[in-house]
């Protein structure tokens, strides 16, 4: 276990994410790792994602430093959407919600900021409000 994971409070393991063989896909990944989530009941117009972590090597087989996948952790802007609130881009009672929307396994972006973790089964995830999801993402690399 990475020293910097052994402070954290909630035991979030994203080095493992970062680790992952070349065959095995971030939506591969976390399925196995986060495993079934029927019994969670995600509320209101929260979208609940799982912060996208990006390979520890890169595809020229540069090894990332564990500092730059620990601000994946704290920086990263693209999140693998695992559950839809029910009021989830819907009529708000303002305005009715108009546009594409991301269904689960799609790539979504977000401001961190914007934004709170969470860990899930030892992994990264976010509760983002759906008003708050900028784009879908076709390729998680491409956002930085």
């Amino acid at each position: 276990m990475n020293a910097l994971n052994q402070t954290s409070r909630m035991n979030l393991n994203i080095y493992d994410l970062a680790q992952r063989p070349k065959d095995v896909s971030f939506k591969q990944a976390v399925t196995e790792r986060i495993g079934n989530l029927d019994g969670y009941r995600v509320l209101a117009s929260n979208v609940l994602v799982a912060t996208y972590i990006k390979p520890a090597r890169t595809a020229g087989g540069i090894i990332i430093p564990d500092s730059g996948t620990d601000e994946d952790r704290w920086q990263g802007k693209v999140g693998l959407v695992l559950k839809l609130g029910h009021t989830a881009f819907k009529y708000d009672g303002m305005a009715a919600y108009e546009g594409p929307i991301p269904e689960v396994g799609e790539f979504v972006m977000f401001h961190t900021s914007d934004s709170r973790e969470l860990g899930i089964n030892g992994t990264s995830c976010r509760f983002v409000d759906s008003s708050l999801i900028r784009m879908i993402v076709p390729d998680p690399d491409g956002v930085y």
